[in-house]
């Protein structure tokens, strides 16, 4: 995908002839392709056959329509565009509404200051080609995920399936096992979120496939784990490496040699004893996927009645040689009760202002002007329009807001 041309357009709305003349005059200098319309009603038509424009500026006062309602036009043909309204002191409630809606990115005063709009103009067109790149790597980011998703999802989990419906039909008990911590599994990987999409995916995987080499263990073992359950492994030395086995049987199929080599070391311990004993490896640098596996397992297999759970997590934090640490308190803080979230009044001065903050009376200056109506939400763009007003004359405080806070659920 090739990254999209610079686009350089403005177009500047205005109903007065002379400012659009000054309007161009100074931007002459500039490289803007610079369009100008004296008709607001035929804003439309432009777009149409003109757009999409980096930036869009409209004065505020024009005959058959507002800025603020043209520039939401604007706002729905091409949201993209950087949307920029020109006004004057009387108009300021109506700005204020439109910084609300949404349909505004920024608002200069009239008579405006020349150096301070040639900037303004400039910084928006970079700032709309920025955004316009970003979202094409976005996409291009995700065309290639679906891809390798695609594959890896498709022809390989069939494969899992059918080693899974193999493991299930000669081994109920390894099935079982599997089964729970497949299920604990993506808890853990919920709780790392750091993880790339391709790690997931094979940790995943050996979630399912981890004692696949418990089902071509000899038969008269076979009988002994039906019987017995998987407690018999530690009976068998054969059976003790059958992590191992599973690993070697994994490396000979296309797409699974890093699960392979996740299973291959899922019985090293975080101090680098254990199988295999010919990998000289330790700590952080065990793969993840080993160390989660690990926990997982050893966790499954620690379970009683009488101590599951967080509980066995919290024997296990105990043992630092054997595990890593770091992991098992992430999973134990993803055992916490859940959060969830609750609001609260408070009065704030303007620097404690913060966006997505709710006013719940309305905010004023001092000298009476209203700013915004009660129950309106805070966002970037009126935080700046208060901070200009309090350093202009000052804003009657403290203000009274609604907040979001996290609490435990009860």
């Amino acid at each position: 995908m090739n990254p999209p041309d610079f686009n350089n357009k403005i177009l500047y709305v205005d109903d007065e002839i002379n400012l659009l003349s000054s309007f161009r005059s100074l931007m002459r200098k500039e490289n803007l392709s610079v369009y100008l319309l004296e008709d607001p009603l035929k804003i439309e038509k432009v777009l149409s056959e003109d757009g999409p424009f980096a930036v869009v500026l409209s004065d505020q006062r024009m005959p058959g329509i507002s800025g603020s309602n043209l520039l939401n036009k604007v706002r729905s043909v091409h949201p993209e565009s950087i949307r920029v309204l020109i006004t004057g002191y009387s108009d300021f409630n109506e700005v204020v509404q439109a910084v609300n809606d949404a349909s505004i990115s920024y608002f200069v005063s009239k008579p405006w200051n020349d150096d301070v709009l040639k900037k303004l103009v400039k910084d928006s067109v970079s700032q709309f080609n920025l955004k316009l790149e970003n979202l094409r790597l976005v996409d291009e980011l995700k065309q290639k995920n679906e891809s390798i998703k695609a594959i890896l999802d498709g022809t390989l989990a069939g494969t899992t399936a059918l080693l899974n419906d193999v493991l299930s039909f000669i081994n109920p008990h390894a099935s079982s096992q599997t089964d729970r911590v497949k299920k604990d599994g993506v808890a853990a990987l919920e709780a790392i979120p750091e993880l790339k999409y391709e790690q997931k995916w094979a940790i995943m995987r050996t979630f399912e496939l981890f004692n696949i080499g418990l089902a071509v263990m000899p038969p008269w073992i076979q009988l002994a784990l039906n019987k017995e359950g998987l407690a018999a492994i530690r009976r068998f030395s054969l059976c003790r490496s059958h992590h191992i086995l599973a690993a070697n049987l994994l490396d000979g199929i296309p797409g699974f040699e890093e699960v392979s080599e996740i299973i291959r070391l899922s019985k090293k311990n975080f101090d680098g004893s254990g199988l295999p004993d010919d990998v000289n490896i330790v700590g952080e640098n065990i793969p993840m996927g080993s160390r989660i596996l690990k926990i997982l397992v050893d966790k499954d297999m620690l379970t009683t009645n009488h101590l599951k759970g967080v509980d066995v997590l919290k024997s296990m934090r105990m043992k630092p040689d054997n595990y890593d640490i770091k992991l098992i308190d992430l999973l134990i803080e993803k055992h916490k009760p859940q959060k969830e979230l609750t609001t609260r009044v408070i009065s704030v001065f303007t620097f404690d202002l913060k966006p997505g903050m709710k006013v719940l009376k309305d905010v004023q200056t001092k000298s009476g002007i209203r700013l915004f109506n009660e129950n309106t939400v805070l966002t970037e763009t009126s935080l700046t329009a208060i901070n200009s007003w309090s350093k202009l004359e000052g804003i009657v405080e403290p203000i009274t807001v609604e907040v979001k806070v996290v609490t435990d659920k009860k």
